[in-house]
């Protein structure tokens, strides 16, 4: 844990061999749209336990190798739009402990391509 807050668009812009990326247990409430941009090779991105509300859908979109995300224990209420068409090697999504109550974005796939672990949501 590192007590991050915020990651800019510069962070991890020389790590284009990175595979694996924790950022859990942070306080990481905003993500620039361009932070993976050079993360073509990323499999596995950890963001649980943060503050994340929203994710914008061009931050996920460079992540097209990305195969495990792991959201879980934020304060998201709605997914990032076209989630499934930005992570097309997608095979694992953690969503559990947040506030999403809309799974729209998620109708369009066969869950034989996808486990989503949707465990519970935060309680009021």
């Amino acid at each position: 844990f590192n007590n991050f807050t915020h990651l800019n668009s510069s962070l991890f812009y020389h790590m284009r061999k990175l595979r694996a990326l924790d950022l859990v247990s942070n306080r990481i409430s905003y993500i620039e749209p361009d932070t993976f941009k050079n993360l073509i090779n990323l499999q596995v991105l950890w963001l649980t336990t943060n503050e994340l509300v929203s994710i914008h859908w061009k931050t996920l979109n460079p992540l097209i190798n990305l195969k495990t995300l792991m959201i879980g224990n934020n304060n998201l209420d709605i997914l990032p739009e076209n989630i499934i068409f930005c992570l097309p090697n997608l095979k694992f999504i953690s969503l559990c402990n947040n506030n999403i109550s809309d799974l729209d974005e998620l109708e369009c796939i066969s869950l034989d391509k996808i486990r989503i672990k949707w465990l519970f949501r935060k309680k009021d």
